[in-house]
């Protein structure tokens, strides 16, 4: 049986390609900071229902946590590229409690209320906050690893995941109408065989 180093052959340039071609076009920078922050707020208390259905609840809710997982990597990836800040390496690999994963959660979404401050403060009163926004990104994209690390999930092979979809959904270029049709084309992407295949690799089934 291979590990899971040798199955999963993916990469965040890799998934850049494959799901950064999903992003609309903006007017100017700030409008799309604006478009990608609101969206990783709306991702983040979306996370976070779903961790409270699972832990609270449980739910068996594997498959939706991997989804928001996933995209809150894609707002995260868009707003760092949108400011130019470099990607940080993976680097997380940690036993991970129930406790910690509802607190990282929690605290992500503590996070975006700061976040939307600092955002305020660099686009509205054109003050420079890059340095405490790209501090607050680089944690949130740590405890982002962390969760997954907690839920026992590959994190490569949750954005391959979430890169496959999107190639799936818009086939290289975002498009108004499909991006209107995404929860059908979505549903009909989890029937694939690539969809289950990539989800082996996410829960480690290698």
């Amino acid at each position: 049986m291979n590990t899971i180093e040798e199955v999963i052959k993916y990469s965040v340039p890799q998934y850049i390609k494959d799901a950064m071609c999903s992003r609309k076009e903006h007017e100017n920078k700030s409008l799309a900071i604006l478009d990608w922050f609101l969206g990783l707020m709306g991702e983040s208390q979306e996370l976070y229902e779903e961790l409270e259905q699972r832990f609270a609840y449980e739910a068996q809710n594997f498959d939706a946590i991997v989804k928001e997982l996933g995209d809150n990597i894609w707002y995260f990836v868009a707003i760092m590229l949108e400011f130019g800040f470099e990607i940080p390496e993976l680097e997380v690999e940690a036993n991970v409690d129930v406790a910690m994963i509802q607190g990282l959660s929690l605290g992500m979404k503590e996070m975006c209320f700061k976040l939307s401050e600092d955002l305020k403060h660099h686009i509205c009163h054109q003050e420079d906050m890059s340095v405490e926004i790209k501090a607050l990104l680089e944690t949130y994209w740590t405890n982002l690893q962390y969760i997954s690390a907690g839920m026992k999930y590959n994190f490569l092979a949750v954005m391959e995941l979430n890169g496959a979809k999107l190639q799936h959904r818009y086939g290289g270029s975002f498009d108004i109408a499909k991006s209107a049709d995404r929860h059908r084309r979505e549903a009909k992407f989890t029937n694939t065989p690539q969809y289950k295949e990539i989800m082996k690799k996410v829960l480690n089934y290698v």
